[in-house]
């Protein structure tokens, strides 16, 4: 009865299942040549093809390839060459790269066809590029605008200055294709970022996570490697714009605005960035709370003495007081100088119509910082200070002009007078001045420097000093 029924189905589908059958063979003769394809290639000498292989490099991404290790064929899971150990460098550029893999994905007929050789696109594995200040701004566009397919994959830019570190950029991840097309992933001052490319290079987003930064610059120009733009910044609750124009390695920075709970202001700066980094700026202060002082902490600026040293900073800060408010500063002007981690200083203030001077400076790079000041006070009994201050020792003085020397440590919150002088008929003795120094340690260091601008604790020292 089987055996009946096996026949029956061969006589009615005989033809059908010899069709099966072909097919099957088909399939395996398919699959053989798709396989010998794919793996005979595995056992060419590609070291022979280099030069073909780094002129279609160089051509569609401007990367010459300076050196390598080794060229190996990977079959799965598209066929790919796979580089060794490669040195780039960028064309026209003076940056070098430091590939450990470099993936080559291949279009199928350039597999046996060298002389028309294609890319479909390459990824850069493990980098690592030492930069320079004035380089770092080439080399992320020279590798961020390619036109053909790129990936990144943990990038690490070391800036330096001087052969010595002055922070990195790591763990970069960048594609300009796909999904996550022009998103920038990496981590700065330990801190992870988010960065997403768009209209081309016209607009930047820019997002450090868990700290409440984020950055938005609009680029309005950009011709032949200057260009002109707006940035957007949140620090928090802190807010900062201002409109940039960099031209031939010159950042000048213009309409820039600052506002915080504590400080309110505007001005502008010049950022060279060749030679070296140097940095003017004027900055105009519209609001200031004191209690700004709280929040600055000196020892941890400290830390940062190795950035420190590099920077060459000239600024000049001035502040008038508004009509209506209660402070009792009339308005301040003063000039820093930062250079090899010391900064030179000179201001000159109003307090209450009275005129204030005092220049001195600062070494940042000591193992404890001393700030050196020599303050000139010229006070006339008709002034506003005279009335507000020194009204209860009136007939004391008619006029009053005051000369203190000395230094303040701000990391062991100590004061020395060297020298204090009152008009032409007075100057302190060694024990006068170390009264004075307890008395102003008393008054305004025994909790915090920012004492120092509390109006009572000012009325209070000059009346136990007299």
């Amino acid at each position: 009865m089987l055996n009946k029924f096996i026949k029956t189905i061969h006589k009615k589908y005989s033809k059908l299942i010899s069709f099966i059958f072909f097919l099957s063979y088909l399939f395996l003769i398919f699959f053989i040549a798709i396989s010998l394809f794919l793996i005979i290639p595995n056992f060419f000498n590609y070291e022979k093809k280099a030069e073909i292989i780094k002129n279609n490099i160089f051509d569609k991404y401007n990367l010459e390839v300076k050196k390598f290790e080794k060229i190996n064929f990977r079959s799965l899971p598209v066929p790919s060459l796979e580089i060794k150990n490669v040195e780039l460098k960028l064309r026209n550029n003076s940056t070098k790269l430091k590939v450990k893999n470099l993936v080559i994905k291949l279009n199928l007929l350039s597999i046996y066809n060298y002389k028309n050789f294609k890319m479909n696109k390459i990824i850069l594995n493990d980098i690592e590029s030492t930069l320079t200040a004035s380089s770092v701004s080439p080399a992320i566009k020279g590798l961020l605008t390619q036109k053909n397919k790129i990936s990144l994959n943990n990038l690490n830019f070391f800036i330096v200055d001087e052969g010595k570190l002055l922070f990195n950029i790591k763990n970069i991840n960048f594609i300009n294709f796909g999904l996550n097309k022009n998103k920038i992933t990496g981590e700065i001052f330990n801190k992870n970022f988010n960065a997403y490319i768009l209209n081309e290079f016209k607009n930047i987003k820019l997002e450090i996570l868990n700290s409440g930064i984020s950055a938005n610059i609009e680029i309005t120009s950009n011709q032949n490697k200057n260009f002109e733009g707006e940035l957007k910044t949140k620090i928090l609750n802190n807010k900062l714009k201002f409109n940039f124009d960099y031209k031939k390695e010159k950042l000048n920075i213009i309409n820039l605005y600052f506002r915080s709970k504590y400080l309110s202001l505007n001005g502008d700066s010049l950022v060279k960035l060749n030679p070296f980094l140097e940095i003017k700026s004027n900055i105009n202060i519209e609001e200031l709370n004191n209690k700004i002082f709280k929040i600055i902490n000196f020892n941890e600026i400290l830390k940062s003495r190795n950035l420190i040293k590099k920077l060459n900073i000239e600024s000049q800060f001035f502040y008038k007081s508004k009509k209506f408010n209660n402070h009792f500063v009339d308005k301040i002007s003063l000039k820093t100088d930062l250079a090899y981690g010391r900064i030179n200083y000179s201001k000159e203030f109003f307090i209450s119509e009275s005129f204030f001077k005092c220049n001195g400076n600062i070494n940042l790079m000591d193992e404890i910082p001393l700030l050196f000041f020599n303050c000139k006070i010229q006070v006339d009994k008709s002034q506003k200070f005279f009335r507000n201050f020194l009204s209860k020792i009136e007939g004391k003085y008619e006029n009053l002009s005051l000369n203190a020397i000395g230094n303040y440590s701000a990391q062991n919150n100590k004061i020395n007078f060297k020298k204090i002088s009152i008009n032409e008929n007075y100057v302190a003795s060694k024990e006068d001045l170390k009264f004075f120094k307890e008395t102003f340690e008393r008054i305004f260091l025994d909790k915090e420097l920012i004492n120092i601008f509390e109006k009572k604790n000012i009325k209070d020292f000059i009346l136990e000093v007299n």
